[in-house]
């Protein structure tokens, strides 16, 4: 096999893994984005039901002398708790994923150059060991 032929591969190599795993991490990313704005919209939701619900009765949560109230302030309060975990673990998971996304993705573009840089210096020395 021929210098060029096995540098060739270990270029391919090297940017396919790279831009695989951008692409890669960049897709999570996203799933995780969309997860973390639809539990942000759904909390952002209970949390504005709830303080209207406040606003007539303030005592909703506590109090079961409007039986109706306390079970409307009961039902947001679970959705308002529950989602906002759930919000909280997609908001880390969007960053976790979504930094390294970048990162790699970063890292191919600088892969690249490097290779076209390296590549250009062994043509040029590959050249000058042929007209010697």
């Amino acid at each position: 096999m021929k210098k060029g032929t096995i540098r060739l591969i270990c270029y391919a190599s090297i940017l396919g893994a790279l831009g695989i795993g951008a692409i890669s991490l960049f897709n999570a990313a996203q799933y995780f984005k969309a997860k973390y704005k639809s539990s942000n919209a759904i909390v952002q939701d209970a949390q504005s039901k709830l303080e209207a619900l406040y606003s007539t009765n303030p005592d909703a949560l506590t109090s079961t002398a409007d039986e109706r109230a306390h079970d409307k302030a009961l039902w947001y309060n679970d959705i308002y708790e529950r989602f906002y975990v759930w919000n909280e673990e997609n908001k880390n998971a969007y960053l976790a994923t979504s930094i390294p996304a970048y990162l790699f993705s970063t890292m191919t573009l600088v892969a690249f150059g490097l290779i076209l840089k390296f590549e250009e210096k062994a043509k040029d020395k590959e050249d000058n060991e042929v007209v010697k």
